[in-house]
């Protein structure tokens, strides 16, 4: 029996979001500006030109819209080829600083659905009678009026002069 190499597993619990916000990693004194080039509930995505060996605590300070907070976070990423930088995953993020890092994520999250929601009809898609798709109309019921729909016997009588 042959065997396969297996393609990598995503083991992501939260969709990435691409998202450019302003990050500063701080080391000791020094203060790195940074951006980040996507994000989740759970952590971010710094594009580095220098990065922490991975499960290293670093602290950085999140610059949001809404307000900024500084947190801990612990490096779970450092990729190998291509993108230069470091995941982190938030260490201990807790009340208005987690509640504000949620809603920011929730934010980027619903405007992505937005910009690629399908348009459906506003009403539901019905095939069968009282359906805009069969034509067939059903007399006598709610929203039908005997007026302005009629029977298609008494249209084609009084078309043809029959009656």
């Amino acid at each position: 029996m042959k065997v396969l190499p297996m393609a990598p597993s995503n083991q992501r619990r939260d969709e990435r979001l691409d998202a450019a916000i302003p990050v500063v990693l701080i080391r000791g004194r020094t203060e790195i500006p940074l951006v980040t080039s996507d994000v989740s509930y759970r952590g971010l995505f710094v594009a580095a030109p220098t990065t922490s060996p991975v499960r290293a605590l670093v602290k950085l300070r999140v610059e949001l819209p809404a307000g900024g907070f500084t947190a801990h976070a612990m490096v779970v990423h450092v990729p190998e080829e291509g993108r230069v930088g470091m995941g982190l995953q938030f260490w201990a993020l807790n009340g208005e600083d987690r509640k504000t890092w949620e809603e920011f994520v929730r934010g980027v999250l619903q405007a992505k659905r937005a910009s690629v929601q399908i348009v459906t009809p506003a009403a539901p898609f019905s095939v069968g009678p009282d359906s805009a798709v069969s034509g067939i109309r059903r007399l006598g019921e709610a929203g039908a009026t005997p007026a302005s729909q009629g029977s298609r016997c008494d249209r084609d009588c009084e078309r043809t002069g029959r009656g």
